[in-house]
């Protein structure tokens, strides 16, 4: 049980380690912030589909048949979408941060960074709950199984953690506080491991863990698309926003392949 709570917590970490490549990152580098929200936005889009959606779906329609197993993956990631359209409307400002005195004449920006931020820590620690799950779970059935799982998440948990650290840095000025909120989303992992462990395993079946997955690509899908793609535009630097997206999309089809 140590063994697989040690390996839940190593993924969550490298979370945080995409946080300090990210001090690299200099204020007010606008072609720096459209391509590195672009590429969060890759990252996002890309583990979603491919990973998240198309895993879940097809275990799914293995589970269901092709019609009611395809219907529960599309109502699932509907799901998702509409939980942080609500989210988006509940709490429209998501804490107004602390920006005065830094961004004189960029309120407007400062701000749209900060509730992009935060809708991307939020989300981005709803994703690494379950994953906390999977790999503790895999480590107790076959060490070896969770020491890949563990490797395979740390990867793409560190642009993840970029995708945290970038937005909020750049609203607040504030190093620490960027910090702090990616090493907690990180940390939601082995949160996710204990709770698997204690409170879920009697009901965790591997249907539902499917549609959560599913549930958390339609909220990824839908940050990226209406929080990262229109963040990195408003910069005025839309062409190194795609090829950010279209390097996230590389890199982490990249480490999905090679630690398949």
């Amino acid at each position: 049980m140590l063994y697989a709570l040690i390996l839940s917590a190593t993924a969550g970490l490298a979370t945080t380690l995409g946080g300090v490549l990210s001090i690299l990152y200099r204020k007010g580098d606008h072609k720096w912030l459209s391509a590195s929200l672009g590429f969060s936005a890759g990252v996002m889009i890309y583990v979603s589909f491919v990973e998240l959606f198309a895993n879940g779906q097809s275990i799914l329609i293995e589970y269901f048949g092709s019609f009611k197993g395809g219907m529960r993956a599309l109502i699932s990631f509907l799901i998702g979408i509409m939980v942080v359209i609500a989210v988006n409307r509940l709490i429209p400002d998501l804490c107004e941060p602390d920006i005065g005195q830094h961004n004189e004449g960029r309120t407007g920006p400062s701000k749209s960074l900060w509730r992009t931020g935060m809708l991307t820590t939020i989300v981005i620690a709803l994703h690494n709950f379950p994953e906390g799950m999977v790999t503790f779970l895999g480590s107790l059935e076959n060490p070896r199984i969770g020491l890949m799982i563990s490797i395979a998440i740390a990867i793409h948990n560190i642009p993840e953690g970029m995708a945290v650290y970038i937005p909020v840095y750049e609203a607040t000025h504030n190093r620490k506080k960027a910090m702090w909120m990616t090493f907690l989303s990180g940390m939601t992992e082995p949160i996710g491991a204990l709770l698997a462990y204690f409170l879920l395993m009697p009901v965790l079946t591997p249907v539902l863990l499917q549609q959560i997955n599913i549930a958390i690509a339609g909220i990824m899908v839908y940050i990226s698309l209406d929080e990262l793609l229109p963040a990195a535009k408003e910069y005025g630097h839309y062409h190194l926003a795609m090829l950010g997206l279209t390097s996230g999309m590389i890199v982490m089809g990249l480490s999905l392949v090679l630690l398949s």
